[in-house]
């Protein structure tokens, strides 16, 4: 009696530290933070009601309130599949090492006395915490391809469910287990290749994006060193003639054509499209700034731009990513607005580095129709027919991933600003 008593302690302790545990991991890795009282608060309520439905109704109905309650309360917005992606991946993991644990026990026969159960739990709880706390296996959810990646864990956490509920409808839970585990081993390893089927695609499909920029860089730069090789052997000879004509007072009508000549070149907008773009070295951006000045141009939108100091390489890969997104986002917004305006229409832009931080100006004219920065950055506002309006709502959303992101907006006598600084080290 007394060891049985013992066994429903241990068992009771064993689903309050279990739901405790993965509660702590969540905070580690969660986006949205709340103060100190507020999920202190939700602990005290929550653990106990949770305790009583894993008890009666088992986990699988209790995992599923816990996830519905923390994507409730620490989702970003409405629709957060990061912090969603966060919560299934926990509770995937918990479901793999708690199956493997059993696998072993069962395997070699080891009787399940309370000092041997105390002993897996402590390893189960370092194995979850190291593969959530130690491995890409979360950082995957915030980059380019996190949407994809979101739907291969729910996919994953569906097959762990489905084993946990077939186990019950096979007499022998040891097969039962067994069929599922290499069904579930081999549908895994279908997703991590179609996964990485989908990375490579989206990869491969940046690069040739970056190689079409470069192409067109490496082309304009071909034309204007030609252009400059022609102007400066002409020049040297105009000069020359300028001497010899002057003694014959012919100097003011040479000079005139000299001066027609020489703004012919030196005005030319192509001969500065990729102005100080050399001292851009990360190729993400160059490619991108490639891209944007050479539709400006094409659109023939006046335009300018800036890099008076080297630009190294962006940081590590998870924002990367994410800048280029705001900058892209920033990027078509002031083109848009500048097709919009047209007459008087002009673009600004400027990178600047120092060290430890990187930032970005982008400034174009605009129709003001009074609207306020709150307005425009609501979801769906658009000034323009067909367009979803969904610019700077999308840099907002991206935006509040990092601490290490800056965005601020200003309008001013006509002038739209987007400011953005990122801190580097």
């Amino acid at each position: 009696m007394k060891n049985t008593a013992m066994w429903e302690y241990f068992y009771l302790m064993n689903v309050i530290i279990g739901i405790s545990l993965g509660y702590c991991i969540f905070l580690k890795v969660a986006l949205k933070r709340r103060s100190l009282k507020e999920n202190m608060l939700y602990f005290c309520f929550t653990v106990p009601v949770l305790t009583l439905v894993y008890i009666s109704w088992g986990n699988v109905l209790e995992q599923f309130i816990e996830i519905t309650l923390l994507y409730l309360i620490y989702r970003k917005r409405p629709k957060d599949h990061q912090t969603l992606g966060r919560l299934l991946i926990i509770g995937s993991t918990s479901y793999m090492v708690e199956s493997l644990m059993f696998l072993i026990t069962f395997s070699f026969g080891i009787e399940h006395s309370i000092a041997q159960m105390i002993f897996f739990d402590i390893v189960a709880y370092m194995a979850i915490y190291l593969i959530i706390m130690k491995t890409p296996i979360i950082r995957l959810l915030d980059r380019e391809n996190g949407k994809v990646y979101f739907g291969l864990m729910v996919y994953i956490y569906m097959t762990f469910l489905g084993i946990n509920y077939m186990v019950y409808f096979i007499k022998s839970e040891m097969v039962a287990f067994l069929i599922l585990m290499l069904f579930f081993i081999v549908q895994l390893f279908f997703a991590i290749y179609l996964y990485l089927t989908i990375q490579k695609v989206a990869k491969d499909k940046l690069f040739l994006q970056q190689l079409d920029n470069l192409k067109i860089y490496t082309k304009q730069l071909e034309i204007n060193q030609k252009n400059l090789c022609k102007f400066k052997h002409d020049y040297r000879n105009m000069l020359i003639s300028l001497q010899l004509s002057a003694q014959d007072r012919h100097d003011k009508e040479l000079i005139a054509r000299l001066k027609k000549y020489s703004n012919f070149y030196l005005d030319n907008k192509g001969l500065w499209q990729f102005n100080d773009i050399d001292n851009v070295r990360d190729d993400l951006l160059k490619s991108l700034l490639i891209s944007k000045l050479n539709i400006m141009f094409q659109q023939n939108i006046e335009n300018t731009f800036e890099c008076q100091t080297l630009v190294e390489q962006l940081p590590a890969k998870d924002i990367t990513f994410d800048i280029i997104r705001i900058l892209g986002i920033a990027y078509d917004n002031a083109i848009e607005a500048s097709l919009i305006l047209k007459n008087g229409a002009k673009v600004k832009s400027m990178v600047y580095s120092k060290e430890g931080e990187l930032e970005f100006e982008i400034k174009n004219r605009f129709n003001d129709t009074g609207k306020s920065i709150l307005e425009l950055k609501k979801l769906g506002f658009t000034t323009k027919k067909g367009h979803s309006g969904l610019g700077l709502a999308n840099i907002e959303d991206i935006k509040k991933k990092y601490d290490a992101i800056l965005v601020e907006y200003h309008i001013s006598d006509g002038w739209f600003t987007f400011y953005m600084s990122v801190r580097v080290k």
